[in-house]
């Protein structure tokens, strides 16, 4: 069967149907025509739309009937759940979970000595023989948070004090116990919260100096910002 052949709307030549983009009621266009280049990439945009649109309201609609299936007392209560465990988990990073207080993270705090150190620098006020309580001073001595190893045979103490019933019951499945410095003295594990400090070499602060340098311009827009805000 020979190819199938159409009039051109636009210059009325015979041409290959194949050889076209289609036209208003139902007629061929060549291609080479920009006028037609231009309408059948305007119908290509306007088609691409209309998915989108019939795939919204298809998703609204099942939304829709999903929100008339369940009762609304049953979706405000799983949508309560959901606050609540997002609270819960915010809550467990930033408190202690011996005496509820709230404190920062150790990678925080690192931080926020980095940020402290360049601040003292351009107040002129740095230190080296008062350096860490300068420090301390200009941080707000801050309640530090570290999860330090659980060992469910040695620290019965350690399971009484916790406050919240919910991460009692999967303490055994978490293995660490989130605690501010001061609770880690209080119970005795300082050994396993001094575990957790970096001790480098001096050859690692060696070949970390470039790194520390490549940052220095950014702690001290940070340091400026923090100085600006106090």
């Amino acid at each position: 069967m020979p190819p199938k052949t159409v009039t051109c709307v636009l210059c009325g030549k015979t041409v290959l149907k194949a050889h076209t983009y289609a036209w208003d009621g139902g007629q061929r266009a060549c291609r080479e025509h920009p006028m037609a280049q231009a309408h059948a990439e305007h119908e290509k945009e306007a088609d691409k739309a209309r998915r989108v649109q019939e795939v919204a309201a298809s998703q609204a609609a099942l939304d829709a009937k999903m929100r008339k299936a369940f009762r609304p007392d049953f979706t405000e209560r799983m949508e309560q759940g959901i606050r609540d465990a997002a609270e819960f988990r915010e809550r467990m990073y930033t408190h202690c979970w011996t005496c509820s207080q709230e404190g920062i993270t150790l990678r925080e705090y690192f931080a926020q000595c980095l940020i402290t150190h360049k601040r003292l620098q351009l107040r002129g006020e740095w230190n080296f023989l008062t350096l860490p309580h300068d420090m301390a001073e200009l941080m707000g001595h801050p309640r530090v948070l570290a999860c330090i190893p659980y060992d469910e045979q040695k620290d019965r103490t350690i399971y009484r004090a916790i406050t919240n019933r919910s991460i009692k019951d999967i303490l055994h499945l978490l293995r660490f116990v989130n605690m501010c410095v001061e609770c880690i003295d209080k119970h005795g594990v300082r050994d396993r919260f001094e575990a957790l400090m970096p001790k480098p070499t001096w050859e690692q602060l060696e070949a970390i100096m470039p790194a520390v340098m490549a940052i220095d311009p950014l702690l001290e827009a940070m340091a400026e910002k923090k100085e600006q805000e106090n």
